[in-house]
């Protein structure tokens, strides 16, 4: 009991830290709480994370990431809306273009699959999983 309570105090914080992020440490500092959330935890990684990407809404990586925890979730729509915000961010972060395209092609868009993985051939020409999502494409067509 005791520790919840210090855990929600801390939670409570946490906002207020977060919402002073104006440099370079406060990047830092986000990605330091995120790597202390439970790993594996979507639901202890998701509010962090969206509270970081808040703050510093021009990191890719804390994007990725959230993408990441959204997709762990099963929550598709928010993981490729967060993955497309990583990529508008960088448009050269080629896992993520893979990250997408994996997205896609759960849900069936091949042909937004396909211009993703053909990004990341562009930016990592022997990318191996790059080519595995695009042979999975070619043996179903």
């Amino acid at each position: 009991m005791a520790a919840a309570l210090l855990l929600a105090a801390l939670w409570a914080l946490l906002p207020v830290q977060l919402n002073h992020a104006t440099d370079a440490g406060s990047i830092d500092g986000c990605f330091t709480r995120a790597d202390q959330a439970p790993a594996g935890d979507p639901a202890t990684e998701i509010p962090l994370l969206e509270r970081c990407v808040d703050s510093v809404s021009t990191d890719a990586d804390l994007a990725a990431d959230l993408g990441a925890a959204y997709a762990a979730a099963g929550r598709d729509a928010d993981a490729e809306r967060a993955y497309r915000r990583a990529l508008a961010i960088d448009p050269d972060f080629a896992d993520v273009h893979l990250k997408l395209a994996e997205q896609l092609l759960r849900h069936g868009s091949t042909a937004d699959a396909q211009t993703h993985i053909d990004a990341a051939l562009k930016i990592q020409p022997n990318q191996r999983v790059a080519r595995q999502l695009r042979d999975r494409i070619a043996a179903t067509q």
